[in-house]
């Protein structure tokens, strides 16, 4: 048996098998088996053609620039008890609706019907976001992220509809520069972050959002957390400080 603390996504190896794989250290589809902490490495932009498999074990999303769209109909991950890290990755068009939830810490009781976790559910486990953006996710609670574990995220941009666009019944473990548009999970920067139309350049280069002139995200970002090139490999910073979000702000 072929073991891989990474696991590489390719035409033969898709996401939702390597999460199986990785959760369980056993080849799925074309997938080679996890080994303890495992890394998924997307090497292309995804859309989803269904739900995703709950994440059970320790694994690093390692976004390389690409986006995960959930085609407005399905949401990115559900982290039951893992522990979830996404790195430099957009995640857009995730869509919660009609989940039924069983809650089992008698601390919270009760069954959940509500949507919730337009992009991301984190159900008892442990998730840490940087340098990523959120856009046109949607759930009744928590549109972009909803929390009821252990939660980090840093210089980051959330822009989700729903009564929250983070919802969390924790406080966050490290809540560092983010801008978050209707303010809630209490961050750095509220409000409209202006983030201009999808980019989708012709050559098939990576799609973004870019920020328009005059955002607040510009050189706002934690420079202390700030890798040295964005989603699209221009260097960082490129004006006074590193911007929010996964792309640098460029007058051009």
């Amino acid at each position: 048996m072929v073991y891989a603390a990474d696991i590489r996504l390719s035409s033969s190896c898709l996401l939702a098998d390597a999460i199986i794989a990785a959760n369980n250290d056993r080849p799925e589809g074309g997938c080679p088996a996890g080994r303890g902490a495992d890394t998924i490495i997307l090497t292309r932009d995804i859309t989803l053609d269904g739900g995703l498999p709950k994440i059970t074990s320790d694994i690093t999303i390692e976004g390389g620039g690409y986006a995960i769209s959930g085609d407005n109909r399905y949401r990115m991950f559900y982290n039951d008890g893992g522990a979830l890290t996404i790195h430099d990755l957009t995640m857009t068009k995730g869509r919660a609706e009609g989940d039924i939830i069983r809650n089992d810490d008698d601390t919270l009781k009760a069954t959940t019907a509500n949507p919730i976790g337009g992009a991301i559910v984190n159900w008892k486990g442990t998730v840490t976001i940087s340098d990523s953006g959120f856009s046109n996710n949607s759930a009744e609670w928590g549109g972009a992220i909803d929390n009821w574990g252990e939660l980090s995220i840093t210089n980051s941009i959330i822009a989700g509809r729903g009564r929250y666009a983070c919802s969390s019944s924790n406080s966050l473990k490290r809540n560092i520069g983010n801008f978050i548009q209707n303010g809630s999970c209490s961050p750095a920067f509220k409000g409209d972050p202006m983030l201009g139309e999808l980019v989708a350049p012709e050559d098939g280069s990576l799609a973004y959002f870019p920020l328009l002139a005059g955002s607040r995200a510009i050189d706002a970002a934690d420079d202390d957390y700030c890798p040295a090139a964005n989603q699209i490999g221009a260097t960082r910073p490129q004006g006074a400080g590193c911007d929010i979000g996964a792309v640098e702000y460029a007058a051009s």
